[in-house]
């Protein structure tokens, strides 16, 4: 069973019902009062919910808590899958494949060998929304202290949000789009919509590649100030994260690419239209 505390907890989700609770350990089912015909739920609170804001939640807790099953009978052990079986490896092997099955019906269209493979690996499972921020981890069942972004500290920490959306990750698209001398309207919304901005533009196809590999250790350079932030509390700027992308990608070019004449000055004003065929 739920409880404010376990798995997909509600002390994240009612953080303000949480707060106000008496009991910060109870199950669903040390709340559940079964009627005749219906479950009603008891709640202890050390004051009663008194805001707009509580109020909202607590409707938001009971549609919930509503939604729950009561089943009668002893409890046992089983296997879950789409029906209480005996646990077996083949069932286990078919589950995943069933849960694997749509990344690997996602058509990947932006391949680009000036880019390194790791880097390349995490923009597709960017794109397919399969890097590990935390609603995606919440989704499999992993436990964590909160699921709010950690440098905004006001979203909950989706894929999109972390790459595209969070105030940090706005900031340095705007920064790395000026710099490219693109319009402040490129569209960065998703990690598919600004790759597919990229191979919209006008220019050869070397001026877009040369785009796309800047766009996507963009989203790396993102990924890895959160990581940063996360696991060894350092708060990278959006200057600093800025020039870490302007520095990877001037040497992913010099070494994967035949843009030779490609020289650092030139590169930190973006000034490569006469370079590129």
């Amino acid at each position: 069973m739920d409880s404010w505390t376990e798995d997909r907890p509600f002390k994240d989700r009612f953080l303000e019902l949480f707060k106000i609770a008496r009991n910060k350990h109870a199950t669903v089912a040390d709340l559940a009062i079964k009627l005749q015909e219906e479950v009603q739920w008891n709640i202890e609170w050390s004051r009663p919910p008194n805001t707009d804001f509580e109020w909202l939640q607590w409707s938001g807790l009971l549609k919930e808590l509503n939604k729950i099953k009561s089943l009668t009978g002893k409890d046992r052990w089983g296997w879950v899958n789409e029906k209480w079986d005996e646990f077996l490896v083949a069932g286990v092997k078919e589950l995943i494949n069933k849960q694997s099955v749509t990344e690997q019906e996602d058509r990947w269209i932006h391949w680009n060998s000036w880019v390194p493979a790791k880097i390349i690996y995490f923009t597709w499972r960017v794109g397919i929304g399969r890097i590990p921020a935390k609603k995606e981890l919440r989704r499999r069942g992993v436990l964590l202290d909160n699921y709010i972004c950690s440098r905004c500290r006001i979203m909950e920490e989706t894929t999109e949000h972390l790459i595209n959306e969070c105030m940090g990750a706005v900031s340095v698209w705007k920064r790395i789009i000026g710099w490219m001398k693109l319009p402040a309207t490129a569209d960065i919304s998703s990690c598919k919509k600004t790759l597919a901005y990229a191979d919209d533009l006008k220019g050869s196809v070397e001026w877009k590649k040369i785009i796309k590999v800047i766009m996507q250790a963009t989203m790396w350079h993102l990924w890895k100030a959160r990581n940063e932030k996360e696991f060894s509390g350092i708060t990278r700027s959006e200057d600093n994260t800025v020039d870490d992308i302007k520095t990877d990608t001037f040497l992913w070019l010099k070494s994967r690419s035949k843009l030779k004449d490609l020289v650092w000055e030139r590169w930190e004003d973006f000034n490569i239209r006469d370079i590129v065929k």
